[in-house]
């Protein structure tokens, strides 16, 4: 018996309509497709026995490679950071500033620093995204 047949499936009748097929696959968010593409193909070029193989593949590449742009982001703005706070607010230390993370600087900096410590962190913040956007184009 297929799930379609299967009368225990949900408590539904005897055979699934159109609109809960199309529902069930359709995948409308362009972000999981972008995750669910490679995986659809493994399916149909794999042979039955390859395909868990070929899938936990493409799940560890993904997950590498999600974890590889994360620290690269990380490292990019952490020394884009240091970087223009020496350009906008030199006489702020930076290491602390780096220390005390995006919602702790108040705490840190004075009121009359923190524009230019805000400026630092835009750039550094802005430098970041154009350079990861850059890498995967």
């Amino acid at each position: 018996m297929d799930w379609l047949s299967n009368p225990h499936r949900g408590g539904k009748g005897d055979s699934a309509t159109d609109s809960e097929l199309s529902g069930s696959i359709a995948i409308t968010d362009p972000l999981l497709k972008q995750y669910d593409q490679p995986v659809i193909v493994a399916q149909a070029v794999l042979s039955g026995d390859e395909v868990a193989i070929g899938t936990s593949i493409l799940a560890f590449v993904q997950y590498l490679g999600a974890a590889t742009f994360i620290s690269s982001a990380n490292t990019l703005f952490d020394n884009g950071l240091i970087s223009s706070l020496h350009d906008y607010a030199p006489q702020i230390n930076a290491t602390s500033i780096v220390a005390a993370g995006a919602t702790g600087i108040k705490g840190v900096i004075s009121a009359a620093d923190l524009p230019r410590v805000l400026l630092a962190f835009n750039r550094a913040i802005t430098q970041t995204f154009v350079s990861i956007c850059k890498s995967t184009f």
